[in-house]
């Protein structure tokens, strides 16, 4: 029996691309049974657009206003709340679907029964769809041995070292949403629903790029990966703070596993592992001669191989 699916798009003052969107949102081969757009208390027209859009439209669109800002987090907790289908497609605002991408989520949940969600590459655009050359796999360096990981159910080990799961890319299936509902606020909302299913199921990747992921000066999160980025950005964050936010995040993820019992207890030890990495680095010493030690005791003892980005993120421990 063919599954119903819906798409979760939430808006916020996203009238520059929206009906871009919209419209590659109604071109699927395999079109939507819903479109249901969450607007996060726009003021410069979205809401007007998607009412206008949806009078034309071939696929039903429900729209709802929040009376006020929520961000992103809880936009997209209503959003998928609201969801009637059986698989849930998560949906930003200004990129362009390509033709095909329901269709190939659509099979890759029947070729992977055991799948809780799944995740497609994107290529990455300007803002007039120009493609940068890069695509978002690329971009957070997941590999072939990182992609294997996830193949034999080992996703968690993988996103413990850092996010690589795009939001605009994922869909799950909406029986298992009450395990990532309510989404913090403090987390992306990606992120946390990554590591949930992780966790708790399987994601299934799928290879081929399925969206024009767009960039432009408005972006919450980038994804053209360069040196600023990687270097230069970094130096303006309060080190100690974000580590101390991250252990927050982390001990979040870990009671909602424990509450739900969704994790076994070699993933929960990592978890644990993982909170003990940054635990040790939020307890560094102020003064950068004297975190040398520490610092290379972590590397030595695996701690910035098993729960970081690379080992090259011990440079920045040493310099923030």
């Amino acid at each position: 029996m063919t599954p119903t699916i819906s798409i979760a798009l939430c808006t916020y003052n996203g009238a520059a691309f929206l009906v871009e969107q919209l419209e590659s949102l109604t071109r699927q081969e395999r079109q939507p049974d819903e479109i249901v757009v969450c607007d996060d208390h726009s003021h410069d027209g979205t809401a007007d657009i998607v009412h206008r859009f949806a009078s034309q439209s071939p696929v039903p669109i429900r729209l709802f206003i929040n009376p006020a800002n929520l961000g992103t987090a809880r936009n997209f907790n209503r959003a998928i709340s609201l969801c009637r289908g059986e698989i849930i497609a998560l949906c930003d605002q200004d990129d362009c679907w390509l033709p095909t991408k329901l269709s190939r989520i659509e099979s890759e949940f029947a070729r992977t029964p055991a799948a809780v969600g799944v995740f497609s590459d994107g290529i990455v655009v300007d803002r007039t769809l120009k493609p940068l050359k890069q695509r978002l796999w690329h971009v957070f360096a997941l590999t072939p041995e990182k992609l294997a990981a996830f193949r034999r159910r080992a996703g968690s080990e993988v996103l413990l070292k850092h996010h690589m799961i795009t939001g605009a890319t994922m869909a799950f299936l909406s029986a298992y949403r009450s395990w990532v509902l309510p989404i913090p606020p403090n987390w992306h909302h990606d992120a946390w629903i990554g590591l949930v299913f992780a966790f708790g199921g399987e994601w299934a990747p799928i290879e081929e790029p399925l969206i024009l992921y767009r960039q432009h000066a408005a972006n919450q999160i980038g994804g053209v990966l360069n040196a600023r980025t990687r270097w230069i950005a970094p130096l303006k964050i309060n080190r100690r703070a974000f580590l101390a936010a991250e252990i927050d995040r982390f001990l979040q993820l870990y009671r909602r596993l424990r509450q739900l019992n969704l994790a076994s207890p070699e993933q929960l030890a990592a978890l644990v592992g993982k909170l003990e990495h940054l635990l040790r680095l939020r307890q560094l010493p102020t003064a950068r001669l004297r975190r040398i030690r520490p610092i290379w005791h972590e590397l030595a003892q695996g701690g910035y191989d098993r729960f970081a980005r690379t080992r090259l993120t011990a440079i920045k421990d040493c310099i923030l």
